[in-house]
């Protein structure tokens, strides 16, 4: 990512997918939605490990493995997803709750940097 400058941009690496993420379960909060599912898709055994320990640490928890569980038992989740890997649920309110500090946190320190990069070029 490049910043107003050209300048390379390298922040937190969660930031991005924080920030999307709290999107989306706010707006899934919004709707009534209780629940979050995802698939870490198995492209890979090693990208989908990372996958898994990504999805994991924003508070997703593996409840089923999609392929090799015969044809009737994954076709539906083959149907949804459109591929094998884990499923994942998360419950939006403890996610919401655990990260809306941080991407308070987040939005005060850009704030705070993007005033001081004002003050200086004035």
């Amino acid at each position: 990512m490049r910043g107003d400058k050209g300048d390379r941009i390298r922040r937190n690496p969660l930031g991005l997918g924080l920030l999307l993420g709290g999107a989306v379960f706010s707006y899934g909060r919004h709707c009534g939605c209780k629940k979050a599912e995802i698939l870490a898709i198995n492209d890979d055994d090693e990208w989908h490990e990372r996958l898994v320990r990504y999805y994991s640490y924003f508070g997703f928890k593996p409840v089923h493995k999609v392929g090799g569980q015969g044809f009737f038992t994954d076709l539906p989740h083959l149907l949804v997803w459109g591929g094998e890997g884990t499923r994942m649920d998360a419950d939006i309110n403890t996610a919401l709750a655990r990260w809306t500090p941080a991407l308070r946190q987040s939005g005060r320190k850009q704030n705070l940097q993007r005033s001081r990069r004002q003050q200086q070029e004035q």
